[in-house]
């Protein structure tokens, strides 16, 4: 067994050299592919979902394919962007882009591009989504143009996907909530459990790390001046979204342990009678 763990993993180490020498000659292909697989994961485990929810009409299998999609590259580029990090040397936005992170931009890129086109679909109070992915896309595809400031994507990148599986948890239970007391239990969990690391991580470490951020992207003379603006301006507005998002999170957490607690003292009172 440790003998075929070695061989997969110089297999895994074989084919990441390849995707990286790959994302330096032969980025715009790369990009293509990168898309198909988004739109195979996307479509693959929406016909997944219909089948699980054939009987639920209720839960939207859209939905749960969107989340699939989004779990499966903030995964990847979460540890993609601490594989980056663990490499930099912690001085400087305005170095020449690695392949490594290159390949990650290429990959994000394509997932924001990919999705983007999933949120035109929905309803028209949808728009800031839709926005929210044409910045981003913007944002992560702006160090590919000048070859430089890859690094300060991929710090933004761990920033914005680190809560995403616990995100996107959330948005799969509260589908299946809708149709099972034990999804629903595991939901109210999830959500109190999300709701108190996105309020950290977003309302509370977010501010000293953007004064952070807004410090190395001005220092970083060699990138062009409206990449640098488009970063700080980018880190700010998610910044200041995430201010909404958290208040909808609390408070909508709060209502649901709210109403179990109504619905467990009506139980008890019940019984009792």
């Amino acid at each position: 067994m440790p003998g075929g763990v070695d061989v997969l993993l110089a297999v895994t180490q074989q084919q990441l050299v390849a995707l990286q020498a790959a994302a330096v000659d032969h980025p715009w292909l790369l990009f293509c592919v990168f898309i198909g697989f988004h739109a195979i994961v996307f479509f693959g485990s929406q016909a997944l979902w219909r089948r699980v929810t054939a009987c639920r009409p209720q839960v939207e299998a859209p939905v749960l394919a969107s989340s699939t999609t989004a779990a499966t590259h903030g995964l990847v580029a979460t540890l993609a962007s601490i594989y980056t990090l663990s490499q930099w040397d912690w001085q400087s936005f305005d170095e020449v882009n690695t392949p490594a992170q290159t390949l990650l931009m290429l990959f994000s890129t394509a997932y924001f591009v990919e999705d983007t086109w999933y949120c035109a679909t929905l309803p028209a109070d949808a728009f800031m989504y839709t926005m929210h992915h044409v910045v981003t896309a913007a944002f992560v595809a702006s160090p590919l143009l000048g070859g430089r400031g890859g690094i300060a994507i991929c710090f933004g990148l761990f920033t914005g996907e680190v809560t995403n599986g616990l995100f996107h948890s959330y948005l799969i239970l509260e589908q299946f909530a809708k149709v099972s007391p034990r999804a629903a239990t595991a939901f109210r969990w999830v959500a109190a459990v999300f709701t108190t690391v996105f309020v950290i991580v977003r309302s509370v470490l977010s501010w000293p790390a953007i004064l952070w951020y807004w410090r190395k992207a001005w220092g970083a003379v060699s990138v062009p001046y409206p990449h640098r603006l488009l970063w700080c301006t980018t880190a700010l507005l998610v910044s200041l979204a995430s201010q909404g998002f958290a208040i909808n999170f609390v408070t909508s957490t709060r209502k649901l342990w709210l109403e179990h607690a109504e619905q467990q003292r009506q139980r008890r009172q019940h019984k009792a009678e």
